[in-house]
């Protein structure tokens, strides 16, 4: 769905100045057949104390940022 954004795509697309996109550490994706939460859980299980991670109501947000964050 979307990776690295220079930043007049980022802020076309409502993407905030900080974003984990624009430095290319960051994807917007989905899994055709697997439920948007699923993925979410998957990936909160397996990186319970890094990395941001974020659901949306068609796609996940993930990112490899050293720190955790959720939304």
């Amino acid at each position: 769905n979307s990776g690295c954004r220079c930043d007049s795509h980022n802020k076309a697309v409502g993407g905030t100045k900080g974003s984990q996109h624009r430095l290319g550490n960051a994807i917007d994706g989905k899994i055709i057949g697997v439920p948007y939460f699923r993925l979410f859980n998957y990936f909160d299980s397996k990186y319970p104390d890094s990395h941001g991670i974020k659901l949306y109501t068609t796609f996940v947000h993930g990112d490899c940022r050293a720190e955790k964050w959720r939304a």
